[in-house]
């Protein structure tokens, strides 16, 4: 008897339960149909204002491209560029009439003064002036002293005069190393005409102007490599 008592009673608070939740199952549904139209509203909203805000950002970021060519590099390209022009003239003119004229060695120096002061300063160039006259000095009676013991001259005025303006570009402490280039390649030179069957002798001169010319191209692009490094 209780056990049918007790399974009436759980029929009829099921069944009371049930009424209930049906009776609130319409208001669930509103509320949650509510709530997803909501959502999806607030989801529209925040798709259509970062689609805003990414044309705005498109729009402000979007600038032509150009290309940047550093003034230094310029500068560069057209000082080697004219050592370049004057350096074959000194190879060409010393190899068909044996001199350096004083007028390209001028011209070598008076550009390598400028470059300096475009670079460095007027305080640089006076002391690349002043570095100049003094290689010039030495090699001048380095010439004067083996012309004195061998009674041949070494060197030519015009390369001395060339060292000399060669200084405003690489500096006397670089001086060596230009040296060393174009002794090299004067040598290179020579072996290979020996090799041709040009019969070589002490007394046999060759210019060297072009030699000096290419060691300071070398030298100066060196120079200007190791800058960058």
């Amino acid at each position: 008897m209780r056990t049918i008592v007790g399974i009436l009673c759980g029929f009829v608070t099921a069944q009371t339960f049930c009424r209930i939740f049906s009776a609130s199952l319409p208001s669930m549904t509103i509320t949650i149909s509510q709530t997803r139209r909501a959502v999806t509203d607030q989801l529209k909203m925040d798709c259509s204002t970062r689609a805003s805000c990414c044309n705005t950002l498109s729009t402000r970021h979007t600038y032509p491209v150009t290309m940047h060519i550093d003034r230094e590099v310029l500068h560069f390209i057209g000082s080697y560029g004219a050592l370049c022009v004057l350096c074959c003239a000194v190879a060409l003119i010393d190899l068909r009439h044996g001199i350096i004229p004083n007028w390209l060695n001028l011209a070598i120096a008076a550009l390598g003064l400028a470059n300096v002061v475009v670079t460095e300063g007027t305080t640089a160039a006076f002391t690349a002036m002043a570095s100049a006259v003094l290689v010039g000095a030495v090699f001048w009676l380095l010439q004067r002293l083996y012309f004195v013991l061998r009674h041949v001259d070494g060197l030519g005025l015009g390369d001395v005069k060339f060292l000399a303006a060669a200084t405003t570009w690489v500096g006397a402490t670089e001086v060596p190393t230009l040296l060393l280039i174009a002794a090299l390649a004067a040598l290179a030179v020579a072996g290979g005409l020996q090799l041709a069957g040009h019969e070589m002798k002490r007394q046999t001169s060759i210019p060297f102007g072009p030699f000096l010319a290419l060691g300071l191209l070398l030298t100066s692009a060196l120079q200007s490599w190791l800058a960058l490094i």
